[in-house]
């Protein structure tokens, strides 16, 4: 299911262009800065990075891929978009009640001021 913000059909080749890019400059960033390599002239980020790598994968399979079930959603509402499928006038509906509510200055990401105030939507 797409969300609020999407490219349409040009999606796809800007994440291509996106991907490439930055194996590129993943890969220009760890190359020494001069010639020949000696001790002195060597850039030391590829070993920060190899470090980081050999414990983040040794981590995992050592312990995280035990209990780690991935991010945790921080929008309470988020859940509900994904779940169910909505017509095109109920999901209107919603926008402009939360259009209006933003208007009003009510927080509609927190459910415990929606809660308290669920006649400042009711305008609609």
């Amino acid at each position: 299911m797409r969300g609020p913000f999407h490219l349409g059909r040009f999606s796809l080749p800007i994440a291509g262009v996106a991907v490439a890019w930055i194996a590129f400059i993943s890969i220009v960033f760890i190359l020494p800065q001069l010639n020949p390599v000696n001790s002195q002239t060597l850039n030391y980020a590829i070993v920060a990075v190899g470090i980081v790598i050999i414990y983040s994968l040794g981590f995992w399979f050592i312990s995280a891929h035990k209990w780690f079930t991935g991010p945790v959603k921080q929008i309470a509402g988020a859940s509900v978009f994904v779940s169910l499928r909505w017509s095109v006038e109920e999901l209107g509906f919603i926008y402009r009640r939360i259009y209006i509510a933003e208007g009003m200055g009510v927080n509609v990401t927190d459910p415990a001021t929606m809660a308290e105030k669920p006649e400042l939507l009711d305008t609609v």
